[in-house]
Protein backbone atom coordinates (compact mmCIF):
# COMPACT_ATOMS: atom_id res chain seq x y z
CA UNK A 1 0.00 0.00 0.00
CA UNK A 2 2.67 2.86 1.11
CA UNK A 3 4.39 1.86 -2.79
CA UNK A 4 1.38 3.00 -4.01
CA UNK A 5 0.48 5.58 -2.14
CA UNK A 6 4.25 6.77 -2.60
CA UNK A 7 3.52 6.47 -6.76
CA UNK A 8 0.06 8.25 -6.35
CA UNK A 9 1.69 11.41 -4.93
CA UNK A 10 4.32 11.60 -7.41
CA UNK A 11 2.29 11.10 -10.30
CA UNK A 12 0.13 14.25 -9.19
CA UNK A 13 2.92 16.56 -8.48
CA UNK A 14 4.22 15.54 -11.84
CA UNK A 15 0.95 16.74 -13.49
CA UNK A 16 1.33 19.64 -11.65
CA UNK A 17 4.78 20.78 -12.87
CA UNK A 18 3.51 19.54 -16.42
CA UNK A 19 0.88 22.25 -16.08
CA UNK A 20 2.50 24.96 -14.51
CA UNK A 21 5.88 24.75 -13.74
CA UNK A 22 9.06 26.11 -16.76
CA UNK A 23 10.15 24.11 -19.12
CA UNK A 24 14.59 24.26 -20.21
CA UNK A 25 16.25 21.62 -23.10
CA UNK A 26 18.51 20.27 -21.40
CA UNK A 27 21.31 17.03 -22.40
CA UNK A 28 21.93 13.66 -21.80
CA UNK A 29 24.99 12.97 -20.10
CA UNK A 30 24.35 9.12 -19.77
CA UNK A 31 21.83 5.59 -19.67
CA UNK A 32 22.04 3.06 -17.32
CA UNK A 33 20.29 -0.44 -17.77
CA UNK A 34 19.89 -1.44 -13.81
CA UNK A 35 17.96 -4.09 -11.72
CA UNK A 36 17.44 -7.94 -12.06
CA UNK A 37 17.03 -9.88 -15.45
CA UNK A 38 13.57 -9.96 -14.68
CA UNK A 39 12.71 -5.99 -14.35
CA UNK A 40 15.07 -3.98 -16.06
CA UNK A 41 14.96 -0.28 -16.63
CA UNK A 42 16.62 2.53 -17.81
CA UNK A 43 17.71 5.57 -16.05
CA UNK A 44 19.22 8.66 -17.55
CA UNK A 45 21.67 11.45 -16.15
CA UNK A 46 20.64 14.98 -17.30
CA UNK A 47 21.92 18.44 -17.29
CA UNK A 48 18.92 21.13 -17.96
CA UNK A 49 19.49 25.26 -17.43
CA UNK A 50 17.30 26.60 -14.72
CA UNK A 51 16.19 30.26 -15.73
CA UNK A 52 18.26 30.25 -18.89
CA UNK A 53 21.40 29.83 -16.94
CA UNK A 54 21.91 28.01 -14.00
CA UNK A 55 23.00 24.41 -15.10
CA UNK A 56 20.76 21.96 -13.12
CA UNK A 57 21.43 17.73 -13.09
CA UNK A 58 18.63 14.99 -12.82
CA UNK A 59 18.21 11.55 -13.13
CA UNK A 60 15.01 10.01 -14.09
CA UNK A 61 13.73 6.88 -15.82
CA UNK A 62 13.14 6.44 -19.45
CA UNK A 63 10.33 5.14 -19.84
CA UNK A 64 10.52 5.00 -23.70
CA UNK A 65 14.23 3.83 -23.93
CA UNK A 66 15.32 6.24 -26.57
CA UNK A 67 17.10 8.92 -24.53
CA UNK A 68 21.49 8.09 -24.80
CA UNK A 69 24.31 10.49 -24.42
CA UNK A 70 24.23 13.85 -26.04
CA UNK A 71 20.07 13.51 -26.91
CA UNK A 72 18.20 16.48 -26.29
CA UNK A 73 15.28 15.98 -23.25
CA UNK A 74 12.76 18.13 -22.16
CA UNK A 75 12.90 19.22 -18.14
CA UNK A 76 9.77 20.60 -16.69
CA UNK A 77 10.54 22.53 -13.23
CA UNK A 78 9.32 24.62 -10.43
CA UNK A 79 10.96 27.92 -10.93
CA UNK A 80 10.30 28.66 -7.46
CA UNK A 81 11.76 25.33 -5.66
CA UNK A 82 14.46 23.97 -8.26
CA UNK A 83 14.97 20.93 -7.04
CA UNK A 84 11.34 19.97 -7.87
CA UNK A 85 11.93 18.67 -11.51
CA UNK A 86 10.98 15.77 -13.90
CA UNK A 87 11.94 14.87 -17.80
CA UNK A 88 9.46 14.44 -20.26
CA UNK A 89 10.10 11.02 -20.99
CA UNK A 90 10.39 9.80 -17.32
CA UNK A 91 6.53 10.61 -16.49
CA UNK A 92 3.46 9.25 -18.12
CA UNK A 93 1.22 11.87 -18.85
CA UNK A 94 0.70 13.27 -21.88
CA UNK A 95 2.23 16.59 -23.01
CA UNK A 96 -0.34 19.17 -25.21
CA UNK A 97 2.00 21.93 -27.20
CA UNK A 98 0.02 25.32 -26.83
CA UNK A 99 -1.40 24.67 -30.44
CA UNK A 100 -3.24 21.57 -29.24
CA UNK A 101 -0.81 19.02 -30.45
CA UNK A 102 0.62 16.03 -28.17
CA UNK A 103 4.61 15.66 -27.99
CA UNK A 104 5.79 12.67 -28.33
CA UNK A 105 8.27 11.82 -26.13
Amino acid sequence: MPIALKATFRAFWEWELLRTGASSWGKVLSQQRIGSWSFKKTVIIYEFPVGGHKPMMGRGTDWTRNYKADKSVLVFYDPQDISRYVAFCSTGWRVHSSSGTILEP
